[in-house]
């Protein structure tokens, strides 16, 4: 009577097994890839859902885009990659430019969250305005921090922070970029270096900032 019992019981598992794989295979296509996929970037847009909560999209290097960054006069090699903006870039002198009202980037040596914490228990963006570095009005540098400490924060590229360049056809607002400043590694230069630098980047379109206004980024130096 018992073996008669495991025998039904094994029969059942097998009978629900088989439907509930059935019901899956029957699922529209459309179902399927909506639980089991990423966003996928569109052209030169990009979207972010490696964090919480979801960044972008941002469009780039193209011309009316959200931003660009370009060397030697041509838009920089970009892609995106899990959800990361990278830029290609030779370790020399480039250009950011973008539409909107103001852009903030932040960099760092090694990744990072983009919501710190700080001692006391509050919590703040790295492209807040009261984590921007500070620098010389007319600045042709880009502040690069450790990526460790909850006070690393960001650049602001605007007309009264930034060295003015000529915008590339389609943008409003352009700034030239002659160095790197290391924060956390002061013998380190734009021009020795080979590397990654991770980052976060916003171009605020209006005011407050919104995530959508954001996008994770990599500087690739190669």
């Amino acid at each position: 009577m018992k073996r008669s019992s495991s025998c039904l019981k094994l029969v059942l598992l097998m009978l629900a097994f088989t439907l509930g794989s059935a019901a899956l295979l029957c699922l529209p296509d459309g179902l399927k890839a909506q639980a089991t996929a990423k966003p996928e970037p569109n052209g030169n847009g990009a979207t972010s859902d490696q964090q919480a909560p979801i960044y972008g999209p941002l469009s780039f290097n193209s011309e009316r885009a959200d931003f660009y960054v370009a060397q030697n006069g041509k838009f920089a090699r970009a892609s995106v990659s899990g959800g990361t903006i990278e830029i290609h870039l030779h370790p020399g002198s480039f250009e950011i430019g973008y539409n909107g009202e103001q852009m903030n980037l932040c960099l760092a040596q090694s990744p990072f969250e983009e919501i710190k914490t700080d001692p006391s228990g509050y919590k703040a963006s790295c492209l807040s305005g009261p984590m921007t570095g500070a620098r010389e009005p007319n600045s042709d540098a880009l502040l690069v921090y450790g990526g460790h400490k909850w006070s690393d924060g960001n650049t602001e590229l605007s007309d009264a922070t930034s060295l003015k360049a000529t915008p590339m056809k389609g943008f409003r607002f352009a700034y030239q970029v002659n160095q790197l400043l290391f924060v956390a590694a002061r013998d380190m230069t734009l021009s020795g270096f080979k590397g990654t630098l991770y980052g976060y980047i916003v171009v605020y379109k209006q005011q407050p900032r919104s995530n959508k206004d954001i996008m994770p980024i990599h500087l690739i130096f190669e």
